[in-house]
């Protein structure tokens, strides 16, 4: 089972909490140079509030059946559900499920929205057996911006690859792991 930990991120840095001076720059309409110049935005400004984003994962990546040989190799979830192999990997077809991620995702309309992962999240077998899985895409495709019914809900995939070292040995049984996702809005 994958457990997720979502979390929004500032995009906008809130720097101006302060003025920026710039020390004897000269004003062009007054000639002056006494006064040092500014800039800022009021703290109360709501462009920079943070804008929230609740993600909930839908169905969790599955790989099905396979069989692993010594030469290593990947197996692909792609977006619409497809698997594919490489390397000396042999796919069966068991009636196990296959599918990619699904999150549904709510937020502002219009929201610019990234994607920021881990570069690999693990899975674990009862006996300790260690696989590396990552995100490769997603649908719609980082960055994008949220539809205009964004706050009822809506859906990104995410296609998922699991990677097999040559040599690397799996014992048969069932792999859970947990992977972090942070979105990041603006």
């Amino acid at each position: 089972m994958f457990f997720i930990r979502t979390c929004f991120v500032i995009a906008i840095l809130k720097f101006a909490l302060f003025q920026w001076g710039f020390a004897q720059q000269q004003n062009p309409s007054s000639g002056d140079t006494s006064r040092p110049m500014s800039f800022g935005v009021n703290d109360e400004d709501e462009s920079l509030r943070p804008i929230p984003v609740d993600v909930v994962i839908l169905r969790h990546p599955s790989f099905g059946c396979f069989y692993s040989g010594s030469g290593g190799g990947s197996i692909t979830i792609e977006i619409d559900g497809t698997r594919t192999s490489e390397g000396d990997i042999v796919l069966m077809s068991s009636g196990n499920s296959i599918a990619p991620a699904v999150f549904e995702v709510k937020c502002a309309p219009f929201t610019m929205i990234q994607l920021f992962r881990e570069s690999y999240f693990v899975l674990r077998s009862g006996d300790g057996s260690v696989v590396r899985a990552k995100i490769i895409a997603t649908n719609p495709a980082f960055p994008f911006v949220s539809p205009a019914n964004a706050a009822q809900g809506f859906t990104v995939t995410a296609s998922v690859q699991l990677e097999l070292e040559p040599g690397q040995t799996l014992t048969p049984g069932a792999y859970s792991g947990g992977f972090q996702t942070s979105w990041i809005t603006e």
